[in-house]
C-alpha cells in the first residue's frame, strides 16, 4: 500500500510524538490525566489511551535521544504553562520534521510501504533539512 509522508506523519509519527509527550507529563512530571488533557487540548480518554499504550505505539520515539530531549523540553514548558496551544503545535511539528529530516522514520515507512527504495529516496531530508 502506498503511504505518502503526510499520511505517515498523520497516522503514525504525530500520535507517537504525542504519546511520548503524554508519558513524560504523566510519569515523569506527575501531572494527572485531566491536567494533561486540558494543557494539550485533547480528551482525558485520549490521554488515558496514550498512557496505557493503546494509541501511538507503532513508533517508539523515545529511542532517539535528540527527540527525547526536545520532547522533555516541550513537556517542561507545557507543565509550566509557557506554551499556548498554537505554539505547542508548532513545536511538535518541528520535532516531527526533525525526525523526518534525520531519516529516523525511513525504515518504518519502508516497512509500511514496500514500494519505497531506501537507497533512492531522499524526499524527507530534502524537504525538512532546515529543521535539523
Amino acid at each position: 500500500m502506498r503511504l505518502t509522508i503526510y499520511e505517515l506523519m498523520n497516522r503514525y509519527v504525530y500520535p507517537a510524538i504525542r504519546r511520548r509527550l503524554v508519558e513524560i507529563l504523566y510519569h515523569d512530571i506527575g501531572l494527572n490525566q485531566m491536567e494533561i488533557a486540558r494543557l494539550l487540548g485533547i480528551t482525558q480518554s485520549a490521554v488515558s489511551r496514550y498512557v496505557v499504550k493503546n494509541r501511538g505505539t507503532f513508533l517508539d520515539v523515545s529511542k532517539f535521544s535528540e527527540i527525547e530531549y526536545d520532547l522533555r523540553k516541550i513537556a517542561k514548558q507545557v507543565a509550566e504553562r509557557k506554551l499556548d496551544e498554537y505554539t505547542l503545535h508548532i513545536e511538535l511539528s518541528r520535532v516531527i520534521f526533525k525526525m523526518l529530516a534525520k531519516g529516523y522514520v525511513c525504515n518504518f515507512h519502508s516497512k509500511l510501504d514496500r514500494t519505497i527504495n531506501l537507497r533512492k529516496c531522499s524526499i524527507c531530508p530534502k524537504l525538512f533539512s532546515s529543521y535539523i
